[in-house]
């Protein structure tokens, strides 16, 4: 579950980064919350489904989030690196007038 939750987090990141909107960090923030809410509800339906202790969820879920934000942190900077690349690139190739 959390390879996958990874996985599909890390490329809704990307996209929001990639649009370049004036709310990206807004986007982010509500993407976030949206797929860690869904993961509790999940891992809740396994605490009851399969009578796993409530401290596990718990611990499992801080595992998680934490995952979580390391990831959108690890696109950020992807995203920061690779514009700055492409501004030298430009300025690099820039005809003078």
């Amino acid at each position: 579950m959390q390879k996958q939750f990874t996985d599909v987090l890390a490329d809704e990141v990307q996209s929001l980064f990639e649009a370049g909107e004036a709310d990206t960090w807004v986007s982010v923030r509500n993407l976030l919350a949206s797929k860690t809410d869904v993961a509790e509800s999940e891992l809740s339906n396994a605490h009851v489904d399969f009578e796993v202790p409530r401290s596990e969820i718990d611990t499992r879920l801080g595992y998680l989030k934490e995952n979580a934000r390391s990831v959108v942190e690890r696109k950020a900077r992807e995203s920061a690196a690779t514009r700055r690349v492409l501004m030298r690139m430009k300025d690099r190739w820039r005809v003078p007038s």
